[in-house]
């Protein structure tokens, strides 16, 4: 893979814990689908560390941008990128 390409990806977290039975209209909504706010600051330190530049914390997720070779580094895989024509 080219070390000049910068990709981005979105960090999901699981919740901290999800209610037994259903809340309100939404299902199982509320305080108990988020992720332990000790959860969100340790993934960020994480990826900090490693070189990512790290955007907003939106609900359950955010994202990181780095070089491709910081991506083939930390998860252990080799990238392959298909360009779209035009």
């Amino acid at each position: 893979m080219n070390d000049d390409v910068t990709l981005s990806a979105l960090v999901v977290l699981r919740p901290h814990r999800i209610a037994p039975t259903p809340r309100g209209a939404g299902g199982r909504t509320g305080a108990n689908r988020l992720p332990a706010r000790k959860t969100i600051e340790a993934a960020i330190e994480f990826f900090a560390r490693k070189g990512f530049t790290i955007g907003d914390v939106v609900g359950t997720s955010f994202w990181i941008r780095g070089r491709s070779n910081r991506f083939e580094s930390l998860f252990g895989q080799t990238l392959e990128i298909q360009r779209r024509r035009n």
